[in-house]
């Protein structure tokens, strides 16, 4: 996959125990990312995949979303 400097991602971690969580990065600092998160003792996995610009800033900021909605990242 082709990143640039400015694309917008999600790191999917997966630990071990099976918990999974999202770490949003720009694509400047995506290799200090997956670096850091599989040094982690217990990561069992690390992916990444492009997402929009709303779709980062959503997450980052979810009081711009109303309180009574579900999103899944996805």
């Amino acid at each position: 996959m082709d990143i640039k400097r400015d694309d917008y991602i999600f790191l999917d971690v997966t630990w071990e125990t099976g918990f999974k969580h999202i770490v949003p990065c720009r694509g400047f600092n995506l290799q200090s990312q997956l670096n850091f998160s599989s040094s982690l003792d217990y990561v069992k996995s690390v992916t990444y995949r492009k997402v929009t610009q709303k779709l980062y800033e959503e997450m980052l900021c979810p009081s711009l979303q109303a309180a009574d909605t579900y999103r899944d990242w996805e």
